[in-house]
């Protein structure tokens, strides 16, 4: 007779399934849209309306973002992350491309911005290059634009993976895409620091003059230039980015966005950049507005020194947040590039 207290049983058990992650991060997914006919970005300059993001949430993590401050407590949002700290993951939003090419049609199906102009620009929220799957992303995203819309599409990113989505463009499709590389500091330590999660800053700038040298539009996003001495910088910056080659030349100081300067002051600290987090400590907080505003006005017109003119207006596209006191200064200065937001 079979003792069955001698039987063992083996079982095997059941693997919880793998979350996925970008670059470490989890990675939620939501049915958010693609397309945004009408944002903000437009008072900017970057596009003439329209934008586009795949995501909500960054695989970067650069302490000064400003995406959580703005976006972090909208219920849209907070559903999603159901407690998790919005730098903790990144959010994507399911079938980007086929949706989108539900978004740019009717409801019969047909083209809704075939003929259109004008500019869309992506991405107001994350990095379109961060990683080599979300370039490819970005890959069939632009492909559907140019496909399907009239649109010149205008690609910002910290990735020199953007090179990637360059040369996926035929001869045709070359001069309706204008791609930017976007970098605040020219000194990949203090780029380290405070953009733990991105390439250096000289890959960057090398990558910007890359599309150059293969005769693609570009810009440049000097954003955002840390308190320093602004002539060396200046000095630095015209020969790795070559403002001269670049059709416009966005510039902003940091700004205060949530805890944007205390997690960059204490980037900073951590590197043992003292020197720089006593800079920035120097003009932010309370009691430092007329030391920010000075800033502001140095960097300003460093910049105007050395940024050539475009023939119908400055080349130079310098973001200024002002308030009352403030505005009727800057104002005077729109003529030389200042946007006032």
């Amino acid at each position: 007779m079979l003792d069955k207290s001698k039987i063992k049983l083996s079982v095997t058990p059941i693997a919880a399934p793998t979350e996925p992650k970008i670059m470490g991060k989890p990675v939620l997914m939501t049915d958010s849209r693609i397309l945004n006919l009408n944002s903000g970005f437009k008072h900017k300059y970057l596009c003439t309306g329209p934008t586009f993001s795949c995501g909500t949430a960054c695989a970067y993590k650069c302490a000064y973002c400003f995406v959580e401050a703005q976006v972090g407590t909208k219920p849209f949002v907070t559903n999603v992350l159901k407690g998790r700290n919005f730098q903790d993951v990144v959010i994507r939003r399911n079938d980007a491309v086929n949706k989108l090419r539900v978004e740019l049609r009717t409801a019969r199906g047909e083209l809704k911005f075939k003929m259109a102009t004008g500019v869309i620009y992506g991405s107001p929220l994350v990095d379109i290059a961060a990683t080599e799957e979300l370039t490819k992303e970005t890959v069939e995203i632009v492909q559907v634009l140019l496909q399907d819309t009239g649109w010149e599409v205008r690609l910002l990113s910290k990735s020199p993976l953007i090179r990637k989505i360059a040369d996926s463009l035929s001869k045709d499709q070359k001069n309706r895409v204008i791609f930017g590389l976007s970098t605040g500091t020219i000194d990949d330590e203090i780029a380290r620091a405070i953009e733990p999660a991105c390439p250096a800053a000289s890959k960057r700038c090398e990558a910007l003059r890359w599309l150059q040298d293969n005769e693609f539009r570009t810009f440049a996003m000097l954003c955002p230039i840390m308190p320093q001495p602004m002539d060396q910088f200046i000095e630095k910056m015209k020969d790795l980015i070559r403002p001269e080659r670049c059709e416009h030349v966005w510039a902003e100081i940091i700004n205060v966005r949530g805890l944007s300067m205390q997690k960059t002051i204490a980037g900073l600290e951590r590197a043992g950049l003292h020197q720089a987090a006593a800079d920035l400590g120097a003009v932010s907080g309370e009691g430092k507005k007329p030391a920010w505003e000075k800033y502001a006005r140095d960097t300003f017109q460093a910049l105007v020194k050395v940024v050539p003119r475009n023939a119908d207006g400055p080349k130079l596209r310098f973001l200024q947040y002002v308030n009352k006191s403030s505005s009727s200064l800057w104002e005077q200065h729109v003529a030389h590039g200042a946007v006032l937001l």
